[in-house]
């Protein structure tokens, strides 16, 4: 009885490690990425927002038309187009959000 009461524990333990190791393996790991925007009004700014890297390709799409906290102003701005994207610690190319973002505070 003993030894089936070992066996037992043993067959948990085993199972609940490799549970544990595929959701680890599922766990996407989250970057910094910043956007240079253009807001309804004209207004250009740097938007930060922390993503799954899977899904920062996607990034500048899912921003068009979706109302957020910018440094401008105190209220949501909604956001006209997505001019270029980033990942944080990456260099924009865009001559005008390297400007802006020397100016942004973070």
């Amino acid at each position: 009885m003993k030894n089936y009461i070992v066996y037992l524990i043993m067959m948990l333990i085993t199972y609940s490690s490799n549970s544990l190791a595929e959701a680890n393996k599922n766990t996407d790991k989250k970057v910094k990425a910043k956007c240079f925007v253009e807001l309804y009004g004209g207004k250009k700014t740097i938007v930060y927002q922390i993503v799954k890297e899977t899904q920062f390709s996607q990034v500048s799409k899912r921003l068009v038309n979706k109302s957020m906290m910018t440094t401008l102003a105190d209220k949501k701005q909604k956001i006209y187009q997505v001019i270029e994207c980033a990942k944080g610690d990456d260099d924009f190319i865009n001559k005008d959000a390297i400007g802006v973002e020397k100016v942004t505070a973070r």
